[in-house]
């Protein structure tokens, strides 16, 4: 695979709800997204490129900052999560993961973007939930690893299975 295969690739970024609905309708032919959007859905094809858990996010004075913690500890405080329509079906798959340890999800706030969601975090004394591998830039804002968590992602490219571009379906065969 060389540059000059693949130059006229356009990148855009949008919420991860919209993802497996822009592939359907044609509007990108592929994404990089989390698998909950397209579980369990025969029209698109995906393959698995980073994995990890989702962690806690508190300001550095929480109770919480600068320890391990169980599902029962964090959940004990109020939560800011991104709105549903921006991280999709991961927002339900939460909340059920939630249920079926018999805690509620106790959504105090919800926002946007992850910038506005730290900014809560360290200036509300929420907790938030991000992929372990997310850059946090700020002293303030500390990971609280949970020990106990099922919540667990994994981020894959996908397209659509009747894709008919041949570049695309190159592209997708070789990063399999």
């Amino acid at each position: 695979m060389t540059k000059l295969d693949y130059q006229n690739i356009d990148i855009v970024k949008v919420d991860v709800g919209q993802a497996a609905e822009g592939l359907k309708n044609k509007q990108y032919d592929l994404v990089i997204s989390f698998q909950s959007e397209f579980a369990d859905d025969p029209q698109i094809e995906s393959i698995p490129i980073a994995s990890g858990k989702f962690i806690a996010c508190v300001n550095s004075k929480h109770p919480l900052a600068h320890k391990k913690a169980t599902m029962v500890e964090v959940y004990h405080y109020p939560l800011i999560m991104l709105k549903r329509k921006i991280i999709g079906k991961s927002y339900d798959l939460m909340a059920k993961e939630t249920r079926n340890l018999g805690l509620k999800l106790n959504v105090v706030q919800e926002c946007n973007d992850v910038p506005t969601e730290l900014f809560l975090i360290k200036h509300n004394n929420y907790v938030g939930f991000l992929p372990d591998q997310y850059p946090i830039n700020d002293e303030d804002i500390c990971k609280v690893e949970v020990v106990d968590t099922p919540h667990k992602y994994v981020i894959s490219l996908a397209m659509l299975r009747n894709n008919d571009d041949i570049k695309t379906i190159d592209f997708f065969r070789k990063a399999k």
